[in-house]
Parts: structure tokens; C-alpha cells; sequence
């Protein structure tokens, strides 16, 4: 399959690299056409980055508490989906919107960091028990 053709960690990292990018394009567009194609192309990696930290979680996990590891990704990212644009939306009425933007990429820089630092090998091309 497709999701196995990359290590999970390069996976993760490299969609958070593309997030960071979008980031920016989207702190620094003057226009809405970058702004709608930095929406996009977020949007993608986001998907692909949140898939793959599901799968990794459960590869990296040991069986007895690989269910929960699995549901906490995914719940803690269907909590900050909900919580980050109420926030976001905050701070662009407050700053501007370069500003808005910094604790999103920051954020997604140190992930891009720990998983380059921390992360243990997943297991992509093998079978997890």
C-alpha cells in the first residue's frame, strides 16, 4: 500500500516541513490565491500527517496499550482541529496576522524536531503484534 512506501518518521516530518511552508506562505500572501493554495496544500499534509502519527503510534506502541496510544492521537488532534482556529481566530484580531501564524509553526517545528531527535523507528514494510 501507498502509506507503506515511506518511514513513518519521514512521513511526519516531511508533512510537518510542507505545513511549515504553507505556514509561512500563508503569513506572508498578499493575495487569495496563495492563500486559498496554502490553505489546500495544508490541509493535505495535515491529513497525511495525522494518518501517518496513527499508524506510527500503533507500531511503536507495545500491545497492551497500543489502543490507547492510537485513540489519544487521534483524539488529541480532533481536539486541537476544534480548539487551534478558535484560538487562531483570537490572535488575528489581536495581531497581525505573520503573528497569528508563529505559534503554528513553531508548534510544527518542534515536532519536526523531536521526531529528528526522539522518534524510535516504526515499523513500515512489517508486521505489527
Amino acid at each position: 500500500p501507498f502509506v507503506d512506501r515511506f518511514d513513518r518518521r519521514v512521513t511526519l516530518a516531511g508533512s510537518a516541513l510542507v505545513m511549515i511552508g504553507t505556514v509561512v506562505t500563508f503569513a506572508l500572501a498578499r493575495s487569495s490565491v496563495p492563500l486559498a493554495a496554502a490553505l489546500i496544500i495544508f490541509g493535505v499534509a495535515s491529513a497525511i500527517y495525522v494518518t501517518a502519527l496513527t499508524i506510527y503510534a500503533a507500531e511503536v506502541s507495545p500491545s497492551e496499550v497500543r489502543t490507547f496510544a492510537t485513540s489519544s492521537a487521534w483524539a488529541i488532534n480532533r481536539a486541537a482541529s476544534a480548539i487551534v482556529p478558535v484560538v487562531m481566530f483570537a490572535l488575528v484580531g489581536t495581531q497581525s496576522v505573520s503573528m497569528s501564524m508563529l505559534p503554528i509553526g513553531l508548534a510544527l517545528a518542534v515536532s519536526v524536531l523531536l521526531i529528528a531527535v526522539r522518534a524510535p523507528n516504526g515499523a513500515a514494510r512489517r508486521v505489527v503484534l
